[in-house]
């Protein structure tokens, strides 16, 4: 399963600069992408692999990777 989300954040980086016709203020929020995958625990590891090895451009990025136990979830569908 994969979910792809755009979203709104802040970390390190120091934002910028917006200029209206009478006013400017910095922009702390910087527009990111949100990528969940849900994979069986064998395969975690050849999946984190396999998206450092395509997400790499030769420009340095932030990018994270986070991962954690999904032990469990609910289909509203099915119900069950």
């Amino acid at each position: 399963m994969i979910t792809i989300v755009n979203v709104m954040g802040c970390g390190r980086q120091e934002g910028y600069t917006e200029s209206h016709s009478k006013s400017s203020g910095e922009v702390n929020l910087i527009k990111k992408m949100r990528i969940e995958i849900i994979v069986p625990e064998e395969q975690v590891q050849q999946a984190v692999e396999a998206i450092i090895k395509q997400s790499r451009t030769g420009e340095y990025r932030r990018w994270k990777i986070f991962v954690t136990d999904a032990p469990d979830y609910v289909s509203i569908a099915a119900g069950v």
